[in-house]
C-alpha cells in the first residue's frame, strides 16, 4: 500500500460547473495555501441544454470544464457518465475509487448529502464512498489501483438554495471568506455558455471544519460550510429559498473561517 505525499485537494462534483458554483473559491484558497488541485465532474453535461443534441452538449461543457479547471489551476480529469446516469452502483463507485487512488488528496470536497437532485447525492455518496474504500485492498478499482494509506478530510458544499429535498433548509455550521478570490471564481464561472438555458437553483458552498469533525477509516467527515459566497461579520450572509424566490432569510456566520 502506498502512501501519497504532498498537500493535494480534490473538488468531485456532479455535472460541469457545479465546481464553479459551489466550490471555486475553496479551492483557489487552497490553492493559495499550497495545495495541488484535482477537478472531477462524475457527469458530463450531456443534459444541459435545450438547445443542442447531447453529443454537440457534452462536447461543449467539457471544453468549458477544461478551461474553468485550468483557471482554478487545477488537473481536470475526465468525467465518467452521462446526465441523470449518476447512479450508485458498483462500476460507477469502482470508477471513482480509482480516481481516487490515483490523485490521493488530502482533501475532498464534495456534494452535501441532501440536495434537491438526485445526481447530486448519489455523486457525494460516490466520493464518500470511494474514499472510504482508497486503502482497502479487496476492493477493486476501474481501471485497476493500488489502495493508498494517509488521512483525508471531507467537506461538504451547501445544497442548492440551503434547502433539502423536501424545502427544509439547510444551514452551514462553517464559512469561509472567498472575498480575496471572488473574481477569478466568477471569472471560472463565467467560462460557461451553455447551463444557463437549464434552470438552476441559487448558487451556495461549504467548506472545511476540522474541529467538530469525526474520522473513520482516516477519513474525517466534516459539517456543512458555506464556501463560495463572500460573507463578513458586518455583512450577514442572505440568501433565497429555491422553491420560494420571495422568501429570503439571514445566516448568523460568527464561525466564519479564513483560509
Amino acid at each position: 500500500m502506498s502512501t501519497k505525499q504532498g498537500r493535494c485537494a480534490m473538488a468531485v462534483a456532479a455535472h460541469p460547473d457545479d465546481i464553479e458554483f459551489l466550490m471555486a473559491g475553496t479551492m483557489l484558497l487552497l490553492g493559495q495555501a499550497g495545495f495541488s488541485l484535482h477537478y472531477l465532474n462524475i457527469a458530463n453535461g450531456s443534459c444541459g441544454s435545450v438547445r443542442h443534441d447531447a453529443e454537440t452538449v457534452t462536447r461543449i461543457r467539457r471544453d468549458e470544464a477544461r478551461r474553468a479547471a485550468n483557471l482554478l489551476g487545477a488537473t481536470f480529469h475526465e468525467s465518467l457518465t452521462n446526465d441523470l446516469e449518476i447512479f450508485y452502483d458498483r462500476p460507477t463507485l469502482a470508477q471513482v475509487a480509482s480516481v481516487i487512488r490515483a490523485v490521493g488528496p488530502n482533501i475532498l470536497l464534495v456534494h452535501s448529502p441532501q440536495d434537491y437532485m438526485e445526481d447530486h447525492m448519489n455523486a457525494c455518496r460516490l466520493a464518500v464512498t470511494a474514499a472510504f474504500a482508497r486503502g482497502i485492498p479487496n476492493f477493486p478499482v476501474d481501471p485497476p489501483r493500488e489502495p493508498i494509506a494517509g488521512d483525508m478530510t471531507i467537506y461538504h458544499a451547501q445544497p442548492h438554495g440551503n434547502c433539502d429535498s423536501l424545502r427544509q433548509p439547510v444551514t452551514p455550521d462553517l464559512f469561509v471568506d472567498v472575498t480575496s478570490v471572488i473574481d477569478r471564481t466568477i471569472s471560472a464561472s463565467a467560462s460557461r455558455t451553455v447551463s444557463a438555458e437549464i434552470n438552476r437553483p441559487e448558487r451556495v458552498v461549504t467548506s472545511p471544519n476540522g474541529d467538530s469533525a469525526s474520522a473513520t477509516n482516516g477519513i474525517s467527515s466534516s459539517a456543512m460550510i458555506l464556501m463560495n459566497s463572500c460573507p463578513t461579520r458586518e455583512m450577514p450572509l442572505r440568501y433565497r429559498a429555491l422553491e420560494n424566490p420571495a422568501t429570503s432569510a439571514t445566516i448568523d456566520h460568527s464561525d466564519h473561517i479564513v483560509l
